[in-house]
């Protein structure tokens, strides 16, 4: 996560600035040609960041899940427990989970999906097969969102400011966009479609929602004009 958002030497602390010029900067001197800092998205599995004042606007989109009771990165911002719990190998440096960077990514309107298992600690999806195929599907999401756009070799746009409302919705979903929507497919936590349309040819859509269960929604729109990258938005539904 730092490595995403962290996008100058100024944003670091004095001795983090000390050792990154020793050390190449930000790209580093590892010896390994061709990788470098910049990067498309953020994949945040239980991360967090030391300062939740790294998150800036127009950074990086992200998805992020995590447990709200996580004791070995803190879900809000705190030194981190590697004792299993028992409070003796606390760790001094200080880690912002997603608890704390949620507010920052919605404040700063940074495009970003969030997975939150209230009641678990660290990485529970690596037992527990539900919860690992909910975290493989918002991951899958996000990514086709990011990534599967379109194979123009024109400039693709990526940053269409669609409009989903009311959130959370309850019987409909109105869905206004400034470029005229060609098809929109809506799936639940689970990666499940529960609607697909297309051929829309307007600007202006209702998503009848009366009939969903309650829950966490994400609805993808691509355009007619493929110079716009589809979009992903996160809906609830109550």
């Amino acid at each position: 996560m730092h490595v995403g958002y962290l996008d100058s030497l100024g944003e670091c602390p004095s001795y983090i600035q000390t050792a990154m010029a020793a050390n190449g900067g930000f790209e580093g001197n590892s010896g390994n040609a061709g990788y470098t800092t910049r990067s498309r998205g953020i994949i945040s599995l239980a991360g967090g960041l030391n300062e939740v004042a790294f998150v800036s606007t127009g950074d990086k989109p992200s998805v992020n899940c995590q447990g709200d009771l996580d004791p070995v990165v803190p879900y809000t911002c705190a030194k981190p427990d590697l004792s299993g719990g028992l409070g003796l190998a606390v760790v001094q440096v200080t880690l912002c989970g997603l608890g704390s960077l949620e507010p920052q990514y919605v404040a700063k309107s940074i495009y970003h999906m969030s997975l939150v298992f209230p009641g678990d600690q660290h990485v529970p999806w690596d037992s527990d097969t539900t919860k690992f195929n909910r975290v493989d599907s918002i991951v899958n999401a996000f990514l086709y969102s990011l990534i599967c756009t379109t194979t123009s070799v024109n400039e693709v746009q990526t940053n269409t400011a669609v409009s989903l409302f009311p959130n959370p919705a309850s019987d409909v979903l109105n869905v206004k966009s400034p470029q005229q929507l060609n098809a929109i497919t809506m799936y639940d936590e689970t990666g499940r479609t529960v609607m697909n349309v297309s051929g829309i040819n307007s600007t202006d859509y209702e998503i009848n929602t009366s009939h969903l269960t309650k829950g966490l929604y994400f609805v993808k729109m691509s355009f007619t004009n493929e110079n716009n990258a589809p979009v992903v938005r996160r809906i609830v539904v109550e």
